[in-house]
Formats: structure tokens, sequence, C-alpha cells
């Protein structure tokens, strides 16, 4: 009776130890992508926190090679390169077609 006790008191301690290795764990990673939000920041010159015209071939380049397709397509639709399917206009499309369509599921 005394072995299982000890053991059930190790096994316990053991349990109890990962448990605490996780929180310090989890408390650490916590730190470690925690941004510092008591930096100092001179508000002398504001112009220097305005955003700059961006070589967009460029940055679409660096979307495609790094497989940012949403990105890439966003950049696409804000420049008008293309438009988003809410955009497009039916005014200049001939709907009056007398094409058979009996045979499109949709």
């Amino acid at each position: 009776m005394i072995l299982y006790n000890s053991i059930i008191f190790v096994h316990h301690s053991v349990f109890e130890l990962k448990c605490f290795i996780f929180i310090l764990k989890a408390r650490l990673s916590r730190e470690l992508v925690e941004l510092e939000r008591s930096v100092p920041m001179p508000m002398q010159d504001l112009d220097l926190l305005k955003m700059e015209a961006f070589n967009q071939s460029r940055l679409l380049q660096f979307y495609e090679k790094m497989e940012f397709w949403d990105l890439k397509k966003r950049v696409k639709e804000r420049s008008g390169v293309i438009r988003r399917p809410d955009e497009v206009s039916t005014s200049n499309m001939d709907l009056s077609s007398d094409d058979n369509v009996d045979g499109v599921p949709f």
C-alpha cells in the first residue's frame, strides 16, 4: 500500500510540475510577443509619419514571390487595375441574347 501511495504521489507531483512548466512557457511566450507600449516618440515632426508613395509594380512582384495572393488582389482592386465583383456594371452588357441555356445548372 505504501508503494502504491508513493507512485500516486510521484505521478501527482510530475503532473503538477508539467503544469507549472506549461504555465511558465505560456507566460514567456506572451512576454516575447508583446510589444513595448511605453516607447517615447518625439512629436516634433509629424510629416515623418505620412506615408509616401510606393512602387506598385515592385510591391506586386513581392506579393507574387511571397504568394500573398489576397494582398496582391487588394492592391490591384484599390489601384483600379481590376474591379471587385460588386463594382462590375451590367449596363453595357447585352443581356437580351437568345442563347440556349436550358442545360446550364444555375
